[in-house]
């Protein structure tokens, strides 16, 4: 029989034109909010205006070229005459305070004139702190309590490995042999641990004195520290008061050019439009889910369909029609080929579970090449007949 290809899978929707349609409709939304969202206001101090087609921009889509137009609205205020009337007269006596503090600032032209000087503020120097630890870093120590427990527990261990050897000559076993060895490997491990352990406690001695240089340097620095901060704080004060006696006429003018300002109309914010952003890659990649999951389902159903199949396909032709195509099998193990290039090979089945014994034999594409007479297709499924291989 013809091979056969499956169903093609459906078409899935075009992310692009759905991205590009998707744009456009959140520019007009966002436009006609912004209409929606914006009315005009009149109030007892005054009103607030918008008018429209002023600012009109065109906006192009990089990706796609397609151009989007978009308003911007003018937002008018204008206060009630009475109001009016209030903001000009506070200006005017905005206006004179400036005049006044104009004069007054030349009057501190000398205050100004002298430089800044903090040499009589109290001098704060950092001391010393401590960067080293000592004069070595303790080997001598670690080596100290590593060569005190293993002089005290080598006595013991040569004993036993002594011992252990005779008993084991007794008992018949050669020196050289593997048997002695294996025997005498429980002693070896005896001395691998006491060695382990003195390498430990020398390390931990080493790690002791360290920690202890470690706490005293710490102590040290940080009362170096302390008192640091100490004559750092009374030189700020010092400055502090020198500041203060040359700000002072400066802070004068600032009070006369500071005034009541004029309560100005209370209206509603301006709430434009919000364009929400074109989750593009969300399409893409929601799409080629889609595609995945169809393609997942669909081989959930082809093994299914070859489990089922598989006991009255495997019966043709004496049992030796065998499902073939190299895209059903995983774990491919060539075990050797034949004079003409046949291979054959230890494989399983995609469907066959983790656990399931190696199955052995040919690959369909290779028996279609060099033996086509043993090549079988039902449907869209091919086998060989390993009769006639």
């Amino acid at each position: 029989m013809g091979k056969k290809g499956g169903q093609a899978a459906p078409a899935q929707p075009d992310p692009v034109a759905t991205a590009q349609a998707q744009t456009g409709m959140n520019v007009n939304t966002a436009q006609a909010n912004t209409y929606l969202q914006n009315a005009n206001e009149v109030g007892p101090t005054g009103s607030v205006n918008y008018s429209y087609g002023q600012n009109v921009h065109t906006i192009t889509d990089p990706n796609t070229g397609r151009q989007y137009t978009v308003d911007t609205p003018t937002r008018t205020t204008t206060l009630s005459p009475e109001q009016q009337k209030i903001f000009d007269t506070n200006q005017a006596m905005q206006q004179s305070l400036s005049s006044t503090g104009l004069s007054q600032s030349q009057k501190i032209g000398d205050i100004l004139g002298t430089p800044i000087s903090f040499g009589g503020a109290y001098q704060a120097t950092p001391g010393q702190l401590q960067t080293q630890l000592g004069p070595s870093d303790y080997e001598a120590s670690r080596k100290s309590v590593e060569q005190a427990m293993m002089a005290r527990a080598a006595p013991q261990l040569n004993a036993a490995k002594q011992n252990l050897e005779a008993n084991l000559e007794a008992q018949g076993f050669k020196r050289g042999t593997e048997a002695f060895n294996q025997q005498m490997g429980e002693w070896g491990q005896q001395y691998n641990d006491m060695t382990t352990q003195a390498i430990l406690a020398g390390g931990q001695e080493q790690s002791r004195l360290f920690g202890m240089d470690l706490s005293r340097m710490g102590a040290q620095n940080q009362a170096v520290q302390q008192q640091y901060a100490l004559d750092s704080a009374k030189r700020g004060t010092d400055i502090q008061e020198s500041l203060l006696l040359r700000q002072t006429p400066i802070n004068e003018i600032n009070a006369l050019l500071s005034s009541s300002q004029i309560q100005m109309p209370q209206f509603s914010a301006y709430n434009p439009g919000s364009v929400a952003n074109t989750p593009y890659g969300d399409y893409v990649y929601k799409g080629a889910d889609i595609a995945s999951q169809n393609w997942r389902q669909q081989q959930a159903s082809d093994a299914a369909s070859e489990g089922a199949m598989w006991g009255a396909l495997g019966s043709l032709g004496g049992g030796l029609l065998s499902r073939s195509e190299r895209r059903k099998k995983r774990d491919l193990l060539l075990e050797s080929r034949d004079a003409d290039g046949l291979g054959w090979w230890h494989f399983n089945y995609i469907w066959d579970p983790p656990d399931a014994p190696r199955r052995f034999g040919v690959m369909l594409d290779e028996v279609e090449r060099l033996r086509p007479a043993a090549a079988v297709w039902i449907g869209d499924r091919g086998y060989v007949d390993y009769a006639r291989l």
